[in-house]
């Protein structure tokens, strides 16, 4: 998969624009269940770190539960903006507003708790809350 991100990676469409726009008002953390040395890739060959300050990463972790990782940090009064079950139950266990994006790995199902549904990542730009 790290081999793949050089030739076949790259970030959505409008990613960059919105990020700028969101880390101007918000607090950006990378909340991932990937290993860290995917992270840590992806944090060099995307220039992430010119949108987010912190990367909470399962490994780091041992693998617990996105929600608890939030609990360990002491993470309050956020919006979770994911793709997978694990993302929306986060926002969802610490009653918080999370953010589906339909558009990531996700099956049928997974953001049914989720407060806001997305088709693309310019439409956080539409939701209140973010704004």
């Amino acid at each position: 998969m790290i081999e793949n991100m050089r030739d076949f990676g790259s970030l959505y469409r409008d990613t960059e624009k919105v990020l700028n726009i969101l880390k101007k008002k918000h607090e950006l953390i990378v909340l991932s269940s990937c290993p860290r040395k995917y992270i840590d890739t992806a944090r060099k060959f995307y220039k992430l770190d010119l949108y987010f300050s912190k990367y909470l990463i399962g490994e780091d972790y041992d693998y617990k539960d996105k929600s608890e990782i939030i609990k360990i940090n002491k993470i309050d009064n956020f919006i979770i903006i994911g793709d997978r079950k694990s993302d929306i139950e986060a926002g969802y266990l610490n009653d918080n507003i999370s953010i589906f994006a339909k558009y990531g790995y996700a099956k049928k199902g997974e953001g049914n708790l989720s407060d806001y549904k997305i088709d693309k990542i310019s439409d956080l730009l539409k939701i209140k809350a973010l704004s």
